[in-house]
């Protein structure tokens, strides 16, 4: 009996070895690191999901307001106060989805220009809410006019 039948060990590293080498002679990547040392296949990053979290979170809210606003309706047998107090508590003032509008810095009255027409045509496209295009339309002119 060798020395490699009784150490395992021993005999699964001179086993492995043959395998690296084949591979680096065929040029395919060694298994388990299919990418250089710090090089990852997704050099941006991972996307953001706050904007699809926005749209779960008020899906959510949505289905649970239904039934429990139904419920208190019941319940209330006509007082007023106790339903507006509830009301208040079970469904809160929304929030708007946060937006993405790729604008460019702005440093000059042409860079605000710019970035009333991209929010105009955000708008126009419905890739932003008109109330949030207001409120970018109003913040823009306020910078133009300083500018």
């Amino acid at each position: 009996m060798s020395c490699d039948e009784k150490n395992p060990e021993v005999a699964g590293q001179a086993a492995a070895a043959p395998d690296a080498a084949a591979a680096s002679e065929t040029g395919a990547a060694p298994r388990g690191r299919p990418f250089a040392r710090g090089r990852s296949g997704n050099p941006q990053g991972r996307p953001s999901r706050a904007h699809q979290a926005a749209w779960v979170g008020r899906y959510k809210i949505d289905r649970q307001t239904i039934p429990l606003v139904d419920d208190l309706v019941l319940r209330a047998h006509g007082d007023k106060a106790l339903l507006r107090s509830c009301i208040e508590r079970i469904v809160p003032p929304r929030r708007e989805a946060p937006v993405w509008l790729a604008v460019a810095p702005i440093e000059t009255a042409a860079d605000a220009k710019a970035a009333l027409k991209a929010v105009a045509t955000a708008v126009s496209q419905g890739d932003i809410p008109p109330a949030q295009g207001l409120k970018l339309v109003r913040i823009y002119t306020e910078v133009f006019r300083y500018l």
